[in-house]
């Protein structure tokens, strides 16, 4: 019987809350135990959503108050030297001291690099490896959160970042050897992991899911090999919930083969992103054994899905494994919470548009249609047709003047009249741009004045224009201090 399952839910709030209480965290207006209640609530609300909606496998474990990688770091302990952490759990404090630096009269110490969590606008905690580097359970995050669903009556499949995708995605510390590579950790780093598994069966948890997203990147043979070995010494941990291993955001190529060997109960593939997952698995021959996490519903941009091509697809998928799960591409916290949230947006362009809500409720229309048959479901697919034929037909999509220049294009179109010699004086000349033009990238900082200028325009103690001239006027203020 087909079961849905989301990857991951959004943890900023419906509102978003969670930034809010963050920000007065940081700022010394809140304290700890109220910025972890705003925490709990989210995750109350956000369990209790998935549920009422339906659907079967729901995660625990993907909130976070800043991101899933430093909570690995604090899980595993592997905290730098210089944030004075002595062992045991790893406190709040400590943690945000490693995403934001901290500033004492006795202590003054720079944040952990972070750079973007794969080819999303989110971003991640860069883990500091070396060969001296400890690593012991301490936090009981994993534990906590599975244990606050389970009091809601809500039972959850607990998410991890896989062993192979922290440590790939670590660097090594300062002052470490060029010759270092942070998988030679491997052997340390699995006994936390082996101790994290044995707890969660032993509370009680049916599925814990292990992600790897590294294994959509090109992966050599040693890490492969250490792909085997890692997960060969963790299916032997006795009481263990099922392992499900799911990779995102590409297809898995080499990986795939030996996923598939792997002594584990399930696999998650992205289908969407990784469309050519389906022929490496039909090439491959069967996941005889294995429970299938067919991730076919977007989890990385606001569109709604074609769900009789998802239906078609999982049907297909269902020939070769022997359970198959409809679930997300990946995590939804890379989409907006609720389309209902935002009744401004133009009605036509919110019918093409599906939010994390709206996601979820794929996923579960899609498990009804796979479980129950087409005819279940064929008011929605009905409806659906009609909302991806306005786009594909709209004006506001489709510009048929564009269509018919594109049309035009030929090979002489592509091809340059002159040599690069002729051109690049010419350019010089007229754009007159320095040796090394550069712009920047994301947001300037948000600065005192900034604040106050917007707080003001709210109020409307300022004009538009007001407001405007403040703006251009900290532009050039920060433009020239980059020089």
């Amino acid at each position: 019987m087909a079961q849905s399952n989301v990857s991951g839910f959004p943890r900023i709030g419906p509102r978003r809350e969670l930034k809010f209480a963050t920000e007065a965290y940081w700022a010394g207006k809140t304290s700890a135990e109220e910025l972890t209640k705003v925490g709990a609530d989210i995750r109350r609300r956000n369990w209790a959503l998935m549920r009422d909606k339906g659907v079967d496998l729901i995660t625990s474990g993907d909130f976070s108050f800043y991101d899933q990688v430093l909570d690995t770091i604090a899980l595993v302990g592997a905290v730098p030297d210089r944030y004075g952490h002595s062992g045991g759990k790893v406190d709040l404090d400590t943690y945000f001291a490693m995403a934001r630096g901290r500033q004492t009269e006795d202590q003054d110490v720079i944040a952990m690099e972070m750079t973007k969590w794969f080819n999303t606008n989110y971003h991640y905690i860069v883990p500091e490896l070396g060969p001296d580097t400890q690593f012991e359970l301490s936090s009981d995050k994993p534990f906590d959160e599975y244990l606050e669903a389970k009091q809601q009556g809500v039972q959850t499949v607990p998410t991890l970042v896989g062993p192979l995708t922290f440590l790939l995605l670590g660097k090594g510390a300062p002052g470490v050897s060029d010759d270092f590579r942070t998988l030679d950790l491997l052997d340390a780093v699995l006994p936390v992991y082996e101790q994290v598994l044995a707890k969660l069966g032993d509370l009680g948890a049916e599925w814990v899911q292990l992600e790897e997203p590294v294994l959509a990147q090109d992966r050599t043979p040693v890490e492969l090999a250490a792909l085997t070995r890692a997960y060969e010494r963790l299916a032997k941990v006795a009481g263990r919930p099922k392992i499900l291993i799911k990779t995102y955001f590409e297809h898995a190529g080499e990986a795939l083969a030996p996923l598939v060997d792997l002594p584990v109960e399930g696999l998650g593939l992205d289908f969407v992103a990784g469309g050519k997952n389906h022929a490496l698995l039909a090439d491959y021959g069967n996941m005889e054994g294995k429970t299938l996490f067919a991730g076919v519903v977007d989890g990385h941009n606001v569109w709604i899905n074609d769900l009789a091509k998802s239906l078609k697809l999982l049907g297909q998928l269902s020939e070769v494994a022997s359970e198959v799960v409809v679930s997300t591409s990946c995590s939804l916290q890379h989409v907006p919470v609720d389309l209902t949230l935002d009744p401004q947006l133009d009605p036509e362009i919110a019918a093409w548009l599906a939010f994390a809500v709206q996601k979820m409720d794929e996923v579960v229309i899609l498990a009804n249609g796979t479980r129950e048959g087409v005819e279940a479901i064929a008011s929605e697919i009905e409806s659906n047709a009609k909302a991806l034929e306005a786009r594909r037909t709209s004006s506001r999509s489709v510009n048929p003047s564009v269509r018919d220049r594109m049309k035009a294009l030929n090979e002489s179109d592509f091809s340059r009249s002159s040599q690069y010699a002729q051109r690049s004086p010419i350019q010089k000349s007229q754009l007159n741009l320095p040796l090394f033009p550069t712009t920047t990238i994301g947001s300037y900082p948000q600065t005192d004045g900034i604040r106050r200028a917007r707080a003001a325009l709210r109020k409307k103690e300022i004009s538009k224009e007001q407001y405007v001239q403040a703006m251009k006027e900290e532009v050039e203020r920060v433009a020239k201090s980059a020089r």
